[in-house]
């Protein structure tokens, strides 16, 4: 009985492990196995899908844009996109030039924007876009424009009052000429005034020793389209009936002839640009008031946002200076003179008296 009870326990067992799918592993332990039937029919396993990502925006590369409309000319607009767009990429930023700009059109990846001139869009723009930096040139400082604005003034009667207070020392007997840019705008006849208050300041009514007199300068003008034929017949003239020992040569004036035809004649040359390879030019020396390079100065501080002042004076410098007309004392007299004006103790134009 004892026997029949124990077989039929192993029988029990042995189905209950043959329907568990029981099997051993390599240690001979029993390892469980279960599988489920429905029906003969095998399951099927669902894959959930997973959430397919959404495209990332890819962000627009920081921009510096030079904004040289037609009015900044040709030559002016070249001269500093050359010079912005190294500046630009060497700092990681894109650059591009634009001879429009409109409030719409100014995104937020837009970092600085420069204007080597003033237009009178330039309040609503910069108000329209609080997060750029506008760098505008200007010729006097402007009032309420917004706080995003940096003024970099380059007053051109300060350097038209330099370029005569220069010239003058190095004319003998004061026998000094000018040619200046003469279009018809009240712009040229402050000029002018500038410069023979430049020439007054030094030498008070400068006039000469000995025939034919004049009182010095004596300026000749013509519109700045002007070709340099136009300037070498005008300059023959003058010189012709004079008998001039130096020259002014403004930038509109300026041109390989008429230099060339300055050296010769043996006339000193003083100028907003000395030229090269011209053989036997008694150049003078040089007035400079370098907008770009000063822009180039204060790149860092643009690019940081930790430039001083919303306005930086553009400095007036006398360079290339030949030793041989002017001496160190005379230089040193000259940019005293050049201080004095920046700091406003003399006045390049004449006050109107009532």
């Amino acid at each position: 009985m004892k026997n029949w009870w124990y077989g039929t326990l192993a029988v029990i067992l042995i189905l209950t492990f043959a329907i568990s799918g029981c099997r051993t592993d390599d240690n001979g332990s029993i390892v469980e196995e279960t599988q489920v039937f429905t029906d003969g029919v095998e399951p099927t396993v669902t894959t959930l899908p997973t959430e397919t990502p959404l495209p990332t925006e890819t962000p627009q590369p920081s921009l510096v844009v030079l904004y040289a409309p037609g009015s900044v000319g040709e030559q002016m607009a070249a001269a500093w996109q050359e010079r912005i767009a190294t500046l630009a990429q060497t700092d990681g930023f894109a650059f591009e030039m634009r001879t429009t700009v409109t409030e719409e059109e100014i995104p937020e990846n837009w970092q600085i924007v420069v204007m080597p001139a003033y237009e009178d869009s330039l309040p609503s723009l910069a108000a329209s876009a609080p997060n750029t930096l506008f760098v505008v040139v200007t010729d006097a400082t402007l009032p309420d424009l917004p706080t995003n604005v940096v003024q970099m003034v380059a007053d051109p009667y300060a350097k038209a009052f330099a370029a005569g207070n220069t010239a003058i020392h190095t004319a003998a007997d004061w026998r000094l000429g000018a040619l200046l840019p003469g279009d018809s705008n009240n712009d040229s006849n402050l000029i002018q005034s500038a410069f023979i208050n430049g020439v007054n300041y030094y030498c008070g009514k400068c006039g000469t020793a000995y025939t034919p007199l004049f009182d010095a300068p004596l300026i000749t003008t013509l519109p700045t389209s002007s070709n340099g034929e136009a300037w070498i017949e005008v300059i023959s003239e003058l010189h012709r009936q004079y008998i001039l020992r130096a020259v002014f040569v403004s930038e509109a004036a300026s041109s390989q002839e008429l230099f060339t035809f300055l050296a010769e004649i043996n006339m000193i040359v003083v100028g907003e640009q000395k030229p090269a390879g011209i053989e036997g030019l008694r150049w003078g020396a040089t007035i400079r008031q370098d907008s770009l390079a000063e822009f180039e100065y204060h790149w860092a501080g643009f690019v940081s946002r930790t430039y001083d002042s919303n306005i930086i004076s553009v400095p007036i410098e006398v360079v290339d200076v030949n030793e041989d007309l002017l001496s160190t004392g005379r230089i040193r007299l000259i940019e005293e003179t050049i201080d004095a004006v920046a700091d406003g103790w003399v006045l390049p134009l004449s006050p109107d008296y009532p």
